[in-house]
């Protein structure tokens, strides 16, 4: 590709500057001193003289390529195998056929995968049977039972309104901390008011529970765990209050046996029990009549469900490895496998997607590294399709040189066409490519002669005009080896100078 070459050999600008004015200067010495020879007509002989070179600013066309060659090769490519290992019974396509994505291409024995599903299918359908529900749905009523009895012994024990109102405190303290991390995510007004109404609840609820163990223990626990006895007498069977003596006071009291902290932990831990076995009932009934399994759910018949349900899975997932399906649609380029072979998870036949526009591989010369960028417009022609050219797009590149010629190192690119063309090319079809670095169209054009750099991305020339030279500052853009686009500051006509060259000039009699 041709390249925009910089000069290195001056770095500072003031330099270059002061550079400039001298050439100036001593272009506009030997124009005038060449103009000086060229119109005297008293020279008697032959003698040496120096004379500008100069060329006229044109409009045409500049375009900068690289050009390689290519191959058409498929947009996309797949090489499947089999899921699992096995002899193979069915064969369904050959070379050339055209599969769909998803399209079975060859069989293993699936006798004894057949075998495993079925088994499978057969315990989860035993665990979903209508008996099966009936059960699930006697042991949610069993642990609904379970629950208000473990409930009513708790609330016998430290009393119903302690029970309620332990609940409502634990409930409320959920509430508060839910509505402070909201508060946190998404601080508003709204959130912040949440907050404050959750912090209200849980204080009622807190003292409503601390009036309530006041009342228990001052009334409850003597009303409810007082001690009677029955006695029978002539006037029949009466109950009264057992008494019993203090051995140091001698004081007379009533007969009280309150709860032990043991028997009220035994009791918390039978009511918790009972709820979570509710939760874990309805949780399996749930499943059983199709609904989702919720994250962290347990339950030993869950368990089960679950186990029996992955098995069944998992017998699905081994009948479908015995079967070779198409990945992608495409053409069948390759079959390396026989019936009564073995396969396994290797590659057993290879489908390429040639569908149009077609997608090539491309080398260029190594010294287009860097010149060449993904969305660069290319133009491709085929050596079968002589005389027509087509238009496509550089896809990709390659980020190492590639050495696999014995001749040469390459630039790989890959690209595809822009259009659909209204020929079925084979695969390998070989192409000329060359890659559009840039295009300038009805440009004005001088040559790369008459530049003068005299900083980064800036240039002057020398423009006769009037006979004298005068120096302009150009804007240049797109450049090759000989010519070079101005994009401002120089119009299409004027002479520009391109050089100073030695000529011979000839005495009157000679001429």
């Amino acid at each position: 590709m041709t390249t925009i070459q910089k000069s290195n050999f001056l770095h500072s600008k003031a330099i270059k500057v002061i550079a400039a004015i001298v050439l100036l200067a001593g272009l506009i010495s030997a124009g005038y001193f060449a103009t000086s020879r060229i119109t005297s007509q008293n020279s008697t002989s032959t003698a040496d003289k120096t004379s500008l070179q100069t060329a006229k600013a044109t409009r045409g066309d500049l375009v900068l390529f690289a050009d390689g060659t290519g191959t058409i090769v498929p947009a996309a490519e797949a090489s499947p195998g089999f899921g699992t290992r096995g002899q193979v019974s069915e064969i369904y396509v050959r070379v050339g056929d055209q599969v769909e994505a998803g399209q079975i291409l060859a069989q293993l024995d699936d006798t004894e995968a057949q075998i495993q599903l079925a088994e499978a299918q057969a315990a989860l359908d035993q665990l979903t049977s209508a008996a099966a529900l009936a059960t699930a749905k006697q042991a949610l009523a069993e642990a609904q039972s379970d629950f208000d009895a473990a409930k009513e012994t708790l609330a016998y024990l430290i009393s119903p309104e302690v029970l309620y109102w332990e609940e409502k405190v634990a409930e409320r303290e959920q509430t508060l901390a839910d509505a402070q991390a909201a508060a946190q995510t998404e601080p508003s007004e709204a959130a912040r008011q949440k907050v404050t109404e959750a912090e209200t609840s849980l204080e009622y609820a807190q003292a409503e529970l601390k009036y309530f163990q006041k009342v228990y223990d001052e009334t409850y626990v003597i009303s409810t765990f007082t001690q009677y006895q029955t006695r029978r007498g002539r006037g029949g069977t009466r109950t009264e209050v057992i008494k019993v003596e203090d051995e140091e006071t001698g004081e007379i009291s009533n007969l009280v046996y309150p709860p032990t902290e043991g028997e009220i932990g035994m009791a918390r831990a039978d009511y918790e029990l009972a709820k979570a076995s509710i939760v874990e009932a309805q949780t399996y009934l749930d499943v059983l009549n199709g609904a989702e399994i919720p994250e962290g759910a347990t339950g030993a018949s869950l368990v089960t469900y679950i186990e029996t349900e992955h098995t069944l899975k998992t017998a699905e997932y081994n009948l479908n490895a015995t079967r070779l399906s198409a990945p992608i649609s495409g053409t069948v380029t390759a079959l390396d496998i026989s019936v009564g072979d073995f396969a396994d998870e290797s590659s057993a036949v290879t489908i390429s997607d040639f569908d149009q526009p077609y997608s090539l591989d491309a080398y260029l010369d190594a010294e287009d590294w860097g010149q060449v960028r993904v969305g660069y417009e290319v133009e491709v022609s085929f050596d079968i399709i002589p005389g027509q050219t087509f238009t496509g797009t550089v896809t990709g590149g390659y980020p190492a040189l590639d050495t696999s010629s014995f001749t040469s190192t390459l630039v790989h690119i890959t690209a595809r066409l822009n259009e659909t063309i209204p020929y079925e090319l084979p695969a390998g079809s070989s192409a000329a490519v060359d890659v559009i670095g840039g295009r300038a169209e009805n440009a004005v054009l001088v040559p790369v002669e008459a530049l003068h750099q005299i900083g980064e991305d800036k240039y002057t020339l020398f423009v006769m005009e009037n006979g004298k030279l005068r120096l302009h500052v150009v804007e240049v853009g797109l450049q090759d080896l000989t010519k070079a686009e101005i994009l401002s500051g120089l119009d299409a006509g004027d002479v520009v100078t391109t050089g100073v060259v030695k000529t011979k000039s000839l005495d009157a009699d000679e001429r």
